[in-house]
């Protein structure tokens, strides 16, 4: 019998939880803050008003947030999902 590799490295692109009244921006999102974070593939933003108008042009000194419930934390200088 053959053997089945698993890839435990990857799980696959980070899937958003849905959670009422939470819209996502469909924009990519390549590091996040000053320092060149690095983001998860698939991480989005979280529709709103934010101070920095994407991750990659947030300072990256804003508190999180959770939103939707509990469901979905967010960083609040830009709305990445952080969860």
């Amino acid at each position: 019998m053959d053997a089945v590799r698993i890839d435990l490295d990857y799980a696959g692109p980070y899937q958003p939880p849905s959670a009422p009244g939470i819209a996502y921006r469909p924009q990519p999102v390549t590091y996040h803050g000053k320092l060149a974070e690095p983001v998860y593939p698939g991480r989005l933003v979280v529709d709103g008003d934010w101070p920095a108008t994407r991750p990659e042009e947030c300072v990256g000194e804003y508190p999180t947030q959770w939103i939707g419930d509990g469901q979905v934390l967010i960083c609040t200088g830009c709305g990445l999902d952080c969860t």
